[in-house]
């Protein structure tokens, strides 16, 4: 025998449903206006060159309404850099200018080509034979195409699209229109990602440090 539906919770759940998906087709969005929003904060936190109590008191209460967020880089790291400082329920010199340091890292720039410092690995040693290279964003010293036939020539591989056999993301100039928020590009985010949750081991480079290894080889 069928049950009969009741069409009150009938609509009640379409209304979840809908909800569900407009949230879900909205989240890219919404982060995007998060790190924006974050930039904008940090900015305004550094400008006198130094962090108070209450400034990471309000850095706190910002990540605590936007921890649905929290999975996404910065976010991600902001949170993992908090709950280091809280640990021991004392904010030391040192920590506050990790603090520092990080939010600088991220605030807004004048020009909408500034880079993220903190993502590019420092002086890397870059080995080409059997690795495997993706490029991102426009370089400044030639075609993508000249870029990886110098790979191919030195014994790589170039790839199309970000995955788990990639060694070296290698990053142009981030005024690309590729780049999916104003200073933070996709293929960067998810190399974070793959490195965090997948542990992968991507080396993020400047296209400058990759130019003067493919030289030197």
């Amino acid at each position: 025998m069928l049950k009969k539906v009741n069409l009150k919770d009938l609509s009640k759940l379409e209304t979840k449903i809908d909800a569900d998906t407009i949230h879900r087709y909205n989240f890219p969005k919404l982060v995007k206006k998060s790190i924006q929003e974050l930039q904008g904060l940090s900015t305004a936190i550094i400008y006198d060159g130094k962090i108070d109590d209450s400034e990471i008191e309000l850095i706190n209460s910002w990540l605590y309404k936007h921890e649905e967020y929290l999975t996404e880089y910065p976010l991600y790291d902001l949170n993992i850099l908090f709950k280091d400082i809280f640990a021991d329920k004392v904010i030391t010199t040192d920590e506050r200018k990790k603090l520092f340091d990080f939010l600088n890292s991220i605030a807004a720039a004048p020009s909408s080509e500034a880079v993220v410092e903190g993502i590019f690995e420092e002086n890397p040693e870059i080995i080409f034979n059997s690795k495997y290279f993706l490029f991102t964003g426009k370089l400044v010293l030639g075609s993508r195409s000249k870029a990886q036939e110098k790979v191919l020539e030195l014994g790589g591989f170039c790839q199309k699209g970000l995955n788990l056999q990639t060694d070296y993301l290698v990053v142009g100039d981030l005024g690309s229109e590729d780049y999916k928020y104003s200073r933070f590009g996709s293929k960067i985010e998810g190399a974070i990602k793959y490195n965090r949750e997948k542990n992968t081991n991507i080396l993020i480079v400047k296209e400058k440090d990759f130019v003067n290894s493919a030289i030197g080889q």
